[in-house]
């Protein structure tokens, strides 16, 4: 079928697929699983898993709350209040709660009253915008 006649499943599944055929070292995803199935977001997860050994994977989500099981570290980019823009790295853990089909298995809360540490992954000061 031509592209332009998909769901928006699959064509975020086209999408996720062009990507991961070039086996990149580096894979970047925007809301992965927007618009996708339980069985299709399942299936991805799996995929993910597959690759996380092999592959540096970055995932952009919305879902402040919680994210995947596969994940080794939680960054918020946003403001807070007194804090202006910034970066943070926060603490998760496991949220047994939560459907296992939801993140592709187990799920992990995330702690936002938690910072961590940088441990050269983030710098967490304040990050100056830019004026055009």
């Amino acid at each position: 079928r031509p592209y332009s006649t998909l769901s928006g499943g699959q064509s975020r599944r086209v999408l996720v697929a062009r990507a991961l055929a070039s086996s990149p070292r580096l894979l970047i995803l925007d809301e992965p699983t927007a618009n996708m199935d339980a069985q299709s977001e399942a299936r991805l997860f799996e995929v993910l898993g597959t690759l996380k050994p092999i592959t540096t994977i970055l995932i952009a989500t919305h879902d402040t709350a919680f994210v995947s099981g596969l994940t080794d570290v939680v960054l918020c980019v946003g403001e807070r209040e007194g804090r202006g823009r910034g970066v943070v790295r926060h603490a998760s853990m496991p949220a047994d709660y939560v459907p296992l089909e939801l993140f592709g298995g187990q799920a992990l809360r995330v702690l936002h009253d938690t910072e961590l540490g940088d441990e050269a992954c983030c710098r967490g000061d304040l990050v100056e915008e830019t004026k055009a």
